[in-house]
C-alpha cells in the first residue's frame, strides 16, 4: 500500500531537526548523523538547541584512522597492546568525535554511521590517555565519559521512539 508519497504505508517520510530535539534528545544528549561527500566526511549534530553541520576533512585518513583502531581491537588472535590502542583510538577520537562533543558537557551520543563506519565501536574511542599508558584503566575510553547510542537512520529511530506502546499478555 502506498501513502501517496511512493513510500510504502507507515513508513517513516523525512524529519526536520526538532523531531530529533523533541523525541530523541534528552538535554544533555547530542544526535550525531555521519555523512559521506565525494572526498570529504560530513557531520551533522543536532542539540537540545542547536543544529551545525560541520566538514571533518578528507574521507580516506579519517576512515584509515577508524581502521587502526578496528584492527587493534578486533582480532582476537592478533589484539594491540595498550600503547597501540591509546594511540589508535586517540587518533579516531581526534578525527571524529572530538570536533563534535565535549565530553564535560554531554553526557549521550546517538551516532548514524556511514557504511564506512559502521562496524567501529565508538565507544572504544579514546577520549585521553598518559603518553605512555602501562594498563587499560590508565585510558579514559568514550564509554567512560558517554552514552554512545547507534541507529541506522533519524527517521526510523523517530518513528519508533513516537510510536504509542503496545501493551503485551503474557499467556
Amino acid at each position: 500500500v502506498d501513502d501517496g508519497e511512493g513510500l510504502p504505508a507507515g513508513w517513516p517520510s523525512a524529519i526536520e531537526p526538532r523531531d530529533v530535539q523533541r523525541t530523541l534528545l534528552a538535554p544533555e544528549g547530542v544526535f550525531i548523523q555521519f555523512a559521506d561527500g565525494q572526498t570529504h566526511l560530513y557531520a551533522y549534530v543536532i542539540s537540545a538547541d542547536s543544529v551545525t553541520w560541520h566538514d571533518l576533512g578528507e574521507r580516506a585518513p579519517i576512515l584509515e584512522r577508524a581502521g587502526d583502531l578496528l584492527h587493534e581491537i578486533s582480532d582476537p588472535a592478533r589484539l594491540g597492546g595498550v600503547d597501540e590502542v591509546a594511540r589508535t583510538g586517540k587518533a579516531a577520537w581526534v578525527a571524529l568525535l572530538q570536533p563534535l562533543v565535549s565530553p564535560d558537557t554531554t553526557k549521550r551520543i546517538l551516532i548514524v554511521p556511514t557504511p564506512g563506519l559502521a562496524t567501529l565501536p565508538f565507544g572504544a574511542l579514546v577520549v585521553s590517555a598518559p603518553s605512555d599508558p602501562r594498563s587499560f584503566g590508565d585510558i579514559r575510553f568514550a564509554l567512560d565519559e558517554v552514552e554512545v547510542g547507534y541507529s541506522a537512520s533519524a527517521p526510523v529511530l523517530v518513528t519508533i521512539q513516537a510510536a504509542p506502546a503496545t501493551p503485551t499478555t503474557v499467556p
